[in-house]
């Protein structure tokens, strides 16, 4: 494995996150049902950003980046191998609450602990900030869920509504922090 480096990026650095390579193939998709996690079998070949995927993206991060939120990245020499990016709106009625607003590791770099670390450092900084939870609006794919599940993460009791209606698809969880 390479000598990864993990660092706070600044708002400069968002548009970066093309260069993930976002390439997996996903065999079960979430959905919940009456309350708990159901999986179904699928076939999805993900060759990597959809067209216009990341120039959405790009957008919305640097909002994010404005309203306070923190962006680590796990770099392989100059190459962005990782991001996560922390919100910096409370969220909750308890208004304990920080989002994971956005984590990818690209393919090539998955499985050797570099999620593991930027969930860290985000909830390391959510902590500090006073947040008792992480909020997680996960894509429902099988590496994702079973990575946030693995960390701790658990079905969120209450969902934000805000979020549900932006990705209605998205399984939504808390993470203890």
């Amino acid at each position: 494995m390479a000598v990864i480096v993990f660092r706070e990026m600044t708002r400069a650095d968002v548009p970066r996150v093309r260069d993930i390579d976002r390439a997996e193939v996903i065999n079960q998709l979430y959905t919940v049902k009456d309350g708990s996690l159901q999986s179904e079998p699928c076939d999805i070949d993900v060759k990597g950003w959809s067209p216009g995927e990341t120039e959405q993206h790009i957008p919305w991060l640097e909002r994010e980046m404005d309203e306070g939120g923190t962006m680590f990245g796990a770099l392989d020499g100059e190459r962005l191998a990782g991001v996560a990016v922390l919100g910096g709106r409370i969220r909750g009625k308890n208004r304990d609450q920080l989002q994971l607003v956005f984590m990818h590791v690209g393919n090539g770099y998955r499985r050797q602990g570099i999620g593991s670390r930027l969930m860290a450092l985000a909830g390391e900084l959510a902590r500090a900030r006073g947040a008792r939870y992480l909020y997680i609006s996960a894509t429902p794919s099988q590496s994702a869920i079973g990575f946030y599940l693995s960390h701790g993460s658990e079905l969120a009791p209450e969902v934000d509504e805000e979020l549900l209606a932006l990705e209605p698809e998205d399984i939504h969880l808390l993470k203890a922090l």
